[in-house]
């Protein structure tokens, strides 16, 4: 187990189990992959609906090509954009915290599996990659 490898005295718990809403965080962690490709799925869908002119002449019509948008596509293109860096970033910053939270007692020790320096430094690199294009979108 763990503990022996981390060459602790005794045997101790080395991770918290989550709980209660802490499951619903773990399971949305581990998913976040695939759940945000599907939400890049929907708004793919959203994109092409906008020129599609199946609704009414104002939301669906005059808002340019596929390739060449304007109007609400243009202004649908930034808010997808700026969801999409806000996401990411709320999602990196719940990862770090998290993690904290469930490897609390096993971190600082060497072993496998326990997240490091490296680790912590990539996702709040990732985090501040998404907040800075979600900052830059938003002031274009």
């Amino acid at each position: 187990n763990e503990s022996g490898i981390q060459c602790r005295e005794g045997v101790s718990k080395t991770y918290k189990e989550p709980a209660s809403v802490m499951v619903i965080i773990d399971f949305f962690l581990c998913y976040r992959v695939p759940i945000m490709i599907k939400l890049y799925c929907l708004a793919i869908a959203g994109y092409i609906y906008l020129g599609s002119g199946w609704g009414d002449d104002i939301s669906t019509k005059h808002n340019g090509s596929l390739w060449s948008p304007k109007w609400l596509r243009i202004n649908y293109v930034q808010y997808i954009a700026m969801l999409d860096g806000a996401l990411w970033a709320m999602l990196e910053v719940l990862l770090i915290a998290y993690v904290g939270w469930q490897r609390g007692p096993s971190l600082g020790r060497h072993s496998p599996g326990i997240p490091g320096l490296k680790w912590l430094l990539e996702h709040v690199f990732n985090a501040a990659l998404s907040t800075m294009g979600f900052l830059w979108v938003y002031s274009t």
